[in-house]
């Protein structure tokens, strides 16, 4: 029987190069169109008798503009909200999806290496990347991606990894060679 370890989930911090991105975008259409409408367009337009048509174009471009930009920003949010990641003593399982829900198990004992990366911005929070390195036939490399503690889970792995590959007599070996 599985006992649960650890449970978490990623930071919504992975997701700050997108949060900057629909930012500026929002910040440069904004005053962008603002800038645009009364300097350019409105004085252009003032000679042929359009002027309410102005604002009319200008709100429908809005309107689609930032639905596609809260799109933009949704989708990464909900893909951080709906994945969710649990160490047992046996088993990895990561857990993701939207509207497809996938969920992919790990054998501790395929784990042949691991990789605690703490890009700058991850650090600045507190959090690390890990990437599991397996002999798993389906997935090669596991990637917890946005997780505190991130020293710690990895040395919790690495000890699971231990446990199961003595309790199943399970030893590994290279068959990499190197041929220089």
């Amino acid at each position: 029987m599985d006992n649960l370890i650890w449970k978490a989930k990623p930071s919504q911090i992975i997701n700050l190069k997108t949060f900057f991105f629909v930012l500026l975008m929002f910040l440069i259409v904004l005053f962008g169109l603002k800038i645009l409408t009364l300097y350019i367009i409105r004085p252009t337009l003032k000679e042929f008798h359009l002027k309410s048509y102005v604002n009319d174009i200008v709100f429908y471009f809005e309107v689609i503009y930032y639905s596609f930009l809260f799109i933009v920003l949704l989708i990464p949010i909900l893909q951080v909200i709906f994945t969710n990641y649990e160490l047992t003593d046996e088993r990895l399982m990561v857990s993701s999806g939207i509207l497809v829900r996938v969920r992919e198990e790990l054998e501790l004992y395929r784990v042949k290496d691991y990789r605690v990366i703490e890009p700058l911005y991850l650090r600045l929070f507190g959090l690390s990347n890990i990437e599991l390195i397996t002999s798993d036939r389906t997935t090669h490399i596991v990637y917890l991606k946005a997780i505190s503690n991130g020293h710690k889970l990895a040395d919790m792995i690495r000890d699971n990894v231990e446990k199961m590959r003595v309790s199943r007599g399970v030893r590994e070996i290279d068959s990499d060679r190197y041929t220089g």
